[in-house]
C-alpha cells in the first residue's frame, strides 16, 4: 500500500474519533489531515520532479561525456595527420640542409659560403619542428628564472589557432617582450588558444582581408593585461550574462560544449586574475585577461673559485647524442665532466670530485631521476645543489611537475642552442 493511501486511511480514522467526540473537534481534525494529505501529495510531487530533473542532468551529462571523447578522438585523428603534414615540411628542409652543406665542403675546393647558407636553412627547419611540438604539447616549464613570457604564451596560441584564423580574419599581434608571469604555461595555452579560437569562429568564413583579430599585452600598475578583439558578429546581449556558465554556448550544435569559457575563467582566477569581454552585437567583442607581474626570483650561486682554477661543468644525460652535443658547446668555456646517469654522477660526486661551477642534469632518465639528484645534493652540499640546472623535452610525471613549480632550479629547455647555453653558463659563472 502507498504511503499516500495510507495517510487517507490513518486521516479517515481521525476524523472519525474526532468527530464522535465534539463536531468542532472533528472539523478542525479534518482540516488539519486534509491540509497534512495535500502537503503530502505536494512532497512526493516536487521530490519525483527532482528525481527526474536529476535523471535528465545525468542523462546530459552522459551524452555530453560521449559527444566529447568521440570528438577528441576524432580530433586526435586529425592533429595525427597535421603534426605529420606540419613536421615533414621543414624536417626536410633540414635534411637538404645538411646534405647540401655536406656536399659543398666535399668539393674539392671546399665551398665553405654555400655549407653556411645549406645548415642557415637547416637551422630555420629544426627551430619549426621545435614550435610544432611546443604547440602540440605546451610546456609546463618556466623560464630559467622561474616564470612565463606572455608573448611566448600568446605566440604558441597564435600558431594554435593559425588554421582557424587564416581564413577569416587578418591576425595583428602587439606586445613587448619580457613581460613576465608566474603560472601554468599548458594552462595559460588553453586560455589563450580557446579565446582565439572564439575570435576566430565569430567571424564568417572567406573574408580574411576585410576582418581583423588583435591580440595585444602590456604591463598596468594592476598587473599584464592581455586583450584579444575580434571584428566579428559580437555576443547578444541576452546572451552576455550567461557567456561564463558552463555548458552555456552561443555556437551552433555540434561546434562546442560550452565548457570553454568556464574552464577559462576558472583556471584564470587559480591564477589571482580575471578575465571580463566588452561586445557590441555586431561590431565584435574583445576578452580581457589580467594577471599578476611576476619577478626573476632563481637564486643562481656563483661558485666562489680559485682565479687559477680551471672552469668546469658536469652534463648528466642518458641520451649520447644530447650528451656530446651539450659537452661540445661547453667546452668552448669550460672542461666539462660527462655521465650517462644519475648514478654515475653520484659516483664521481661522492668520489670528491666536486669542483663543478655548474651540473645541467638531465630531468627524466631511466632509474634514477634528475630530482633525486638534487635531493642527494641539497642533503649533503647545499652549495652545489644551487649549482644544479636541470635540462628537459617536457616529458613530466605529475609529481615532476609539482617539485618544478614549486623549487627554484633553473630549467633549460631543450631543444636549447648555444646561445641559452652560453648565457646559462655566464650567469653561473659572473664574477
Amino acid at each position: 500500500m502507498s504511503s499516500t493511501r495510507i495517510m487517507v486511511a490513518l486521516g479517515g480514522a481521525v476524523i472519525l474519533v474526532a468527530a464522535v467526540l465534539s463536531p468542532v473537534a472533528g472539523i478542525v481534525v479534518c482540516i488539519a489531515v486534509v491540509s497534512a494529505l495535500v502537503y503530502g501529495v505536494e512532497r512526493q510531487a516536487e521530490l519525483r520532479r527532482a528525481q527526474q530533473r536529476i535523471e535528465l542532468l545525468e542523462d546530459l551529462a552522459t551524452s555530453e561525456l560521449l559527444r566529447l571523447r568521440t570528438a577528441e578522438a576524432a580530433y586526435a585523428g586529425r592533429a595525427a595527420a597535421e603534426v605529420g603534414q606540419a613536421i615533414n615540411g621543414p624536417l626536410t628542409a633540414v635534411l637538404l640542409g645538411i646534405d647540401l652543406a655536406r656536399s659543398c665542403i666535399a668539393e674539392p675546393t671546399p665551398d665553405v659560403e654555400g655549407a653556411l647558407v645549406s645548415l642557415e636553412g637547416s637551422i630555420v627547419g629544426a627551430r619549426r619542428v621545435a614550435e610544432v611540438v611546443e604547440d602540440l604539447y605546451p610546456s609546463t616549464v618556466e623560464r630559467m628564472d622561474g616564470t612565463l613570457d606572455i608573448a611566448d604564451l600568446l605566440r604558441g596560441a597564435a600558431r594554435g589557432a593559425h588554421n582557424e584564423i587564416m581564413h577569416r580574419a587578418m591576425l595583428e599581434e602587439k606586445y613587448p617582450s619580457d613581460l613576465r608571469i608566474r603560472g601554468d604555461a599548458a594552462a595559460l595555452h588553453q586560455v589563450f588558444l580557446n579565446l582565439l579560437l572564439n575570435a576566430a569562429q565569430s567571424i564568417e568564413a572567406g573574408s580574411a582581408a576585410a576582418n581583423t583579430i588583435e591580440v595585444e599585452a602590456a604591463a598596468t600598475t594592476a598587473g599584464i593585461l592581455v586583450s584579444i578583439r575580434d571584428s566579428g558578429i559580437g555576443i547578444p546581449r541576452a546572451e552576455q550574462d550567461s557567456i561564463f556558465e558552463p555548458f552555456f554556448t552561443t555556437k551552433p550544435k555540434g561546434l562546442g560544449s560550452g565548457l570553454g569559457l568556464a574552464l577559462c575563467r576558472r583556471i584564470v582566477r587559480d591564477m589571482d586574475g580575471e578575465i571580463w569581454f566588452e561586445s557590441e552585437p555586431g561590431n565584435g567583442t574583445t576578452f580581457f585577461v589580467r594577471l599578476p607581474v611576476a619577478e626573476a626570483a632563481v637564486d643562481f650561486d656563483v661558485a666562489s673559485i680559485a682565479a687559477d682554477r680551471p672552469r668546469r661543468a658536469m652534463v648528466v644525460d642518458d641520451d649520447v647524442g644530447v650528451l656530446t652535443a651539450i659537452s661540445t658547446m661547453l667546452r668552448l668555456e669550460c672542461d666539462v665532466v660527462r655521465a650517462t646517469s644519475v648514478d654515475e654522477a653520484v659516483g664521481i660526486l661522492d668520489g670528491g670530485d666536486r669542483d663543478f661551477d655548474m651540473i645541467l642534469c638531465d630531468v627524466m632518465m631511466p632509474g634514477r631521476t634528475g630530482i633525486e639528484l638534487y635531493d642527494h645534493l641539497d642533503g649533503s652540499d647545499q652549495g652545489l645543489a644551487r649549482r644544479l640546472v636541470f635540462m628537459t623535452g617536457g616529458a613530466f610525471t605529475p609529481e615532476t611537475q609539482d617539485f618544478l613549480k614549486s623549487n627554484t632550479v633553473p630549467v633549460l629547455r631543450k631543444p636549447a642552442e648555444l646561445s641559452e647555453l652560453l648565457n646559462l653558463w655566464n650567469r653561473f659563472t659572473a664574477a
